[in-house]
Formats: C-alpha cells, structure tokens, sequence
C-alpha cells in the first residue's frame, strides 16, 4: 500500500495571478528554452505563441500566397519542487519504521509501556510533517498536445493540457498525543536540564492547556530527539501548541489520525479555436488575434498519511475523487492576442498575451473555484548570420500555479538555433525568475527538415540537479536513490509546411 500512496503522491502529481503554465507544446520551442514568441516565425505550431506570426511573408491583406502547414505535437513534464519526494518518502518511512499505528494505540492504553525513545520518534515525525508547510513545495505532472492548420493568415488550432499538483498539507487541528493524557503523561519520564528553546517550547505548550510539568517532559524529550535548532522553528513549535491543545481529558482524536498528508490538484484544459493575422505595415509590422473556446476540467483529492494503512482501495478512491466525485466542468470564450515586428531584417520582435479575459473556474475543492488571470510575454530573435539565429522570451508578470498554491512562475528562456538545411540543431536555457529554489533547466533538441516539407522535432529539458527520490531508512539502513534532474521533460513534434 505504501508503493500505492508514493505513486500517486508522485506520479499523479501573494500579488501572482493564477493561469496555466505557459508550457512549449511543440519540441522547437521546449528544445530552444521555452522561447516560444522570440521563434514565432510563421511555422503552424507558431501560432500558439503569437497569432502575428500567421502574416509572416505577407505583402497584402490576406495574402494567401505564404503557403500551407500544420503540426501535431506531444510533450510530458515532471517537476519536483523542494525535494518534496524525498520528503514525503521520509515520511513514510517513520510511519512504518516505528509503527506509528500500534505506538499511538499503546500512547492511549490505561497501561503503557511506551520509552522514551518512542516519544522522542514522535518528535521526529512531527518535525518532518511540519516542514512539508514550505511555500511552493509540491509535485508538478504536466502532460499536453497541439495540432494547429495554417491556411495563409488563417490558422486553426486544437490544444490540450493537464496538470495535476501534489500539494502537502499539515494539519494537526483537533488532535492530540494521547486520547488517555494522565496515563500518557505518567509514563514519560520526568524532564533532564533543559535548554532555553526547550523552555520556550514549554511555556507554548502551558498557553494551549498543558500543565507545565507535562509540557517539560515533552519539550525536553523534543530537545533530545532534534536538537535546539530544530524545536525553535516556528513550524514545529505551532505543530506542538496544537497537539498540546488537542491532548486533554476526553479527547479522542489522537496524533496518528491527523489529516496532514497531501492533496492533488488537477487542471484540464481543451482550447479550440481559430485565428488571424493581418500585415499593419507589411514586412514592418503584423497583428493577430485568436478567437477560442476554453474547456476546463478541474478536480482534487486528498490523501492523509494515515491513509496507506486504513484503506485497501487507496488508489481507487484517488482515481474516482480526481475523475468522477470531485470533478468541475467550465466553458469559456476568450481569446489571444500578438504584436510582431521586424524593424531589421536581422532583428524581430513580439509581444503577445494569452487568455486576456480572466476566467472563473469551477472547483469542487476549497475556494470554490480557481481564478485565472491573463499571461503576457515578450520575445526578442537576431539573426547575424542566415544559418544562425538567437532568441529570448520573458514572461512580463508573476503567475501562480492553479494546482500548487505557492509555487510562482516568471518564465525566462533563451535558445539557438543551427540551421544546417535538412538538420537544425538546438540547445536553449530555461528558468523560473520568480521562485528562488528552482533550478534553471538545460535543452536540446533536434530539427529535420525532409524534402523541404516535411518536419519532424525533438526537444528536451532537465535541470542540473540530482534530487533523491527515496530518503534513507530511519532504522539506520539506507537506500536511498537519486535520479539526475529534479525536472524533466520532452516533447515530439511532427508537420508540414506547404508553399504555394
């Protein structure tokens, strides 16, 4: 059951305003850093990114003679922020380790025979949990796929995108350590010295309800189990003021069934639409515009610690909260606009702005619904030589993840591409300007360009850091593994691009 809750934990996965990530759909841009607007250059999958780039070539109002294309593409993105998986995995690991369900049955027995150790290995997992709180930590899973038709200055267009967050929660409200509190208390032995952050964990737990003698053993059983630095986190103290106040006569919720665990947010989204591009000043300046219908899918679940050993069907309820019980539909009108410019032949520029009406999303989770906002990026590409181009895109607000509260987004990128005729070579660079513990991300990607017509990409990201997946035993065994990129992705893409 265990290997059940890490699966889908892992698997299923402020002033921001919330929208969907602005992710590369096609494998040129994912390969080029995410630098969608700067490489809009008249391509069907361009029209994602910027609408303008439809009148790319264009000497006339709907000047059909720029030809015919379409693309098709697939990508997956996993992302782990925070070193939530190791994390979370710890956690499991004290859970089983120290048995947390017979422990907490032995704390509420008239007749205990639990050590002090024991109480000290409950230290250590409220310790754990209560850090899981840190902002934008979490799971991000992201899958999608495009197809878009260009037709001269008309294009259309299919896209869809799933995201799915696993975001922790602690929550030690209306819980304490023993639903027996004298014969808790009386088994505990009695406080050694005690620090001074060991005294101001005490004086807390006293405000919640705690005799003070009662308070001492535990703050001191704390202090030995973690250290000083540990049990002065405001984290930790909060989480033992709660449980002090829950641990009083004829309470009967109890430590282990608390409903800290995670919960999985997920986002749906279909748009559809079509789109046009007219040449203000032809060759100068273009403008595009796109009109589409958003289908959103939003659902959640919720999953305690506690939940691996009190359901068989664990992943069953998961599947039936995020598909069936908690689902929300919402159909909205919105639309995309673009700017292109080519003040030099070696220099083009683009703004563009995505979803620019704000939507309103059914949620059947807390909040009631998920507002999102318009995302606006601008994109700069030179040319210095024919075969060699450079570009970059920046996001130009803060958006905040619909399915990971706390976790911002900036998007910057930046990329080169080689053009060899039948093969181009990419490399790019991609990074989160907005959350300081992401790591930018290293792409690549190649492009092959068959009779002329016929298009086939590739591109990859992953970033330059190892993330361990699975925490070392707390019984002093160790297996823990590594894998080499705390985020990695990769998208196909395959299309044709027709004269006329």
């Amino acid at each position: 059951m265990k290997s059940t809750l890490v699966a889908a934990l892992i698997l299923s996965a402020g002033g921001s305003a919330w929208a969907q990530d602005w992710s590369p759909l096609d494998a040129r841009s994912r390969a080029l850093g995410g630098a969608g607007v700067a490489f809009a250059d008249g391509r069907a999958d361009s029209l994602y990114w910027n609408p303008a780039s439809l009148a790319v070539g264009s000497e006339k109002l709907f000047d059909f003679s720029t030809g015919f294309s379409f693309s098709l593409s697939v990508y997956t993105d996993t992302h782990v922020t925070g070193g939530l998986a190791a994390d979370v995995t710890h956690i499991l690991d004290m859970y089983d380790t120290f048995d947390l369900e017979a422990l907490q049955n032995n704390f509420n027995s008239a007749t205990p025979t639990f050590t002090a150790q024991d109480v000290q290995n409950v230290a250590k997992v409220i310790d754990s949990i209560s850090h899981l709180a840190e902002k934008g930590k979490g799971v991000l899973t992201e899958v999608g796929t495009g197809f878009n038709l260009r037709v001269g200055p008309f294009g259309l267009f299919v896209h869809g995108q799933a995201n799915v967050g696993a975001l922790p929660i602690v929550d030690f409200s209306g819980v304490g350590f023993s639903s027996d509190p004298a014969a808790f208390f009386g088994q505990i032995p009695a406080a050694g010295a005690m620090t001074p952050a060991a005294s101001n964990l005490s004086v807390a737990m006293q405000g919640a309800g705690l005799a003070a003698g009662d308070a001492d053993k535990l703050a001191y059983q704390a202090q030995q189990a973690l250290g000083d630095a540990a049990i002065s986190d405001p984290a930790f103290i909060n989480a033992m003021t709660i449980l002090a106040a829950g641990t009083q006569p004829g309470s009967s919720n109890t430590f282990y069934d608390n409903p800290s665990g995670m919960m999985l947010r997920a986002v749906a989204q279909v748009e559809a639409g079509i789109s046009l591009a007219l040449p203000v000043l032809p060759t100068l300046l273009d403008v595009g515009v796109s009109f589409k219908e958003v289908i959103s899918e939003t659902s959640f679940t919720t999953v305690t610690f506690a939940d691996k050993d009190s359901e068989d069907k664990l992943s069953d309820r998961i599947k039936d909260d995020l598909t069936k019980d908690n689902r929300k539909r919402t159909t909205k009108f919105n639309m995309d606009l673009g700017v292109r410019g080519t003040p030099f032949e070696w220099l083009t520029l683009g703004l563009a702005a995505r979803n620019i009406i704000p939507m309103d999303l059914a949620f059947a989770g807390p909040g009631g619904k998920i507002h999102m906002d318009p995302q606006v990026r601008f994109g700069a590409m030179v040319r210095p030589i024919n075969l060699l181009r450079l570009g970059f895109d920046v996001d130009l607000m803060e958006n905040e993840s619909p399915v990971l509260p706390g976790y911002t987004i900036r998007h910057f990128g930046a990329g080169a591409e080689i053009n060899l005729s039948v093969l181009k070579i990419r490399v790019g660079y991609d990074d989160n300007l907005a959350f300081s513990k992401d790591h930018g991300r290293l792409c690549a990607g190649l492009g092959l360009d068959f009779f002329g017509y016929l298009l086939i990409d590739i591109g990859v990201q992953a970033s330059l850091t190892k993330t361990e997946i699975q925490a070392a035993k707390v019984d002093g065994s160790n297996d823990a593994r590594t894998i080499p990129s705390d985020r990695v992705s990769a998208g196909v893409s395959i299309g044709v691009n027709l004269p006329f």
